[in-house]
């Protein structure tokens, strides 16, 4: 009893002196002032649950087009009836996501045609518009990855690693105000330039609806090669030039190198995944 007195006690002077905000806002500026921020920018926490439930949101609709797309190529691809139930959803979802990420090339196109300053390095004008739209097109990809590790029992471990990637990605986008030479926009800019090779998608799904070395699949798959090649080589470039700008000084910034190093091995995971892909279609 006295034990639970003195508790109370304590937990009262606390709530009355406002201690505990006092020693937030303490704790606060020591993370600030030592860089630790930096990792993920500066967090923003006022729009991170809107976000949250709008990922939430995207991925049970998309799941739902998913059903959608098999039920309609059920009916109308006699080619898709003959396949079996793996291979169905493997042309679903491939077909699906062609579709969305015309959506994300869209709207990336359009931000970045209206204000190209938003390409710079480190430019802190950036509207909370735009923020809105990077991190709302950041969900819209990311919808396809987490529906993709529910769904996909089988993948192989470097698409698994790629997945998981994009969904660490997205955390870290969401939580970021995309202001100086940030992560979070390194990782925008990826994404964005990664859906413009939409038609990837479009030939991994439908590659099994055409008659196999027919000329249709055949310029479709030709197709998609040189709009991957394009999008990665684009993506590559503005990658490198960000590395090489964003990290000057990291020797005297220990946490620009954790900073590096989670850039670094997020860009080897989807390079791989991107290269892997890209010898398939050119053959």
């Amino acid at each position: 009893m006295v034990l639970q007195n003195i508790i109370g006690s304590l937990l009262n002077l606390v709530n009355n002196s406002n201690i505990l905000g006092r020693v937030k806002a303490v704790f606060y500026k020591y993370l600030s002032d030592n860089y630790l921020y930096n990792i993920i920018d500066m967090p923003n926490s006022s729009d991170i649950l809107f976000h949250y439930g709008e990922f939430l949101f995207s991925s049970i609709i998309y799941d739902y087009g998913l059903s959608v797309t098999t039920n309609l190529l059920n009916k109308y691809s006699l080619p898709f009836k003959t396949l079996e139930d793996s291979r169905k959803k493997y042309v679903a979802t491939n077909i699906n996501k062609s579709i969305l990420l015309s959506l994300i090339s869209g709207i990336f196109l359009k931000t970045i045609y209206s204000n190209p300053s938003l390409l710079k390095q480190n430019n802190d004008d950036i509207s909370d518009y735009s923020k809105t739209i990077w991190k709302t097109t950041a969900v819209l990809y990311g919808s396809t990855d987490l529906v993709a590790l529910i769904r996909d029992k089988t993948m192989s471990a470097t698409t698994k690693t790629h997945h998981y990637a994009v969904l660490l990605s997205l955390l870290i986008v969401l939580a970021s105000d995309f202001k100086r030479g940030s992560l979070a926009k390194a990782i925008v800019i990826y994404g964005g330039f990664s859906s413009l090779a939409l038609m990837v998608n479009f030939y991994l799904g439908s590659r099994f609806l055409f008659k196999r070395n027919g000329t249709t699949i055949k310029y479709i798959k030709k197709f998609s090669f040189y709009s991957y090649l394009l999008a990665c080589g684009l993506n590559w470039a503005w990658q490198g030039n960000y590395i090489l700008h964003a990290y000057r000084g990291i020797f005297s910034n220990p946490m620009m190198l954790i900073k590096l190093a989670l850039n670094i091995t997020m860009l080897y995971s989807w390079i791989k995944d991107d290269t892997i892909l890209m010898r398939h279609l050119s053959q």
